[in-house]
């Protein structure tokens, strides 16, 4: 065999394993990825193609199972918070429950860096999420990644996305939210005349 037919087969082999491992990682990541894209486009519907059945009526909000279920997800919900002005809406998708810390911070790691993979199109535009990194520690009992949209426009500058790991009682839950953020902290509220 000469040194070009070695070279050759070389990098034919070289492109085969690459692209059989990225084949191997690439479904999930685009399953998980659709879905987050799909719940994104249908948060200008205060996400009204997804309302499934009523599960929990409160006075301050009420609980829908979902009928998107985010790949992977245990449980995903739709709640409503009534108001006078416009009913707000958020979308939560609970990922993983387990007493493991490791197990459930291995999880958050894993759909952080999935998220931060997202990309969408609206309104002929092309976006894409972009958070900071929370690492999360037994001791702090919470952790949270709000991952913003980029660029920043008028349509979806108040759309938040976040990853969330928490314990609450015995376990900790590692969860997925998509809502809108009225206004940002420092921002003052209307004042009202009396």
């Amino acid at each position: 065999m000469n040194k070009g037919s070695a070279l050759l087969l070389f990098l034919v082999l070289v492109v085969f394993f690459s692209s059989a491992s990225a084949q191997l990682k690439s479904p999930q990541d685009n399953a998980f990825q659709a879905d987050v894209e799909n719940v994104i486009l249908d948060y200008p519907n205060s996400f009204q193609h997804y309302i499934g059945n009523e599960i929990v009526n409160n006075p301050q909000s009420t609980d829908y199972a979902s009928l998107l279920k985010i790949r992977g997800a245990e449980e995903c919900t739709i709640t409503k918070y009534p108001s006078k002005k416009r009913n707000r809406y958020s979308y939560q998708a609970v990922m993983i429950t387990t007493d493991d810390f490791e197990k459930a911070k291995e999880t958050f790691d894993t759909y952080y860096n999935r998220l931060n993979k997202v990309n969408f199109r609206f309104a002929n535009q092309s976006y894409n999420l972009t958070g900071t990194y929370g690492e999360p520690t037994e001791e702090k009992k919470f952790t949270s990644t709000v991952f913003s949209v980029s660029p920043t426009e008028e349509g979806v500058k108040q759309l938040k996305v976040e990853l969330s790991m928490e314990y609450v009682v015995t376990e900790w839950k590692v969860k997925l939210l998509v809502y809108e953020k009225e206004r940002e902290d420092d921002e003052q509220g209307e004042i009202k005349d009396n």
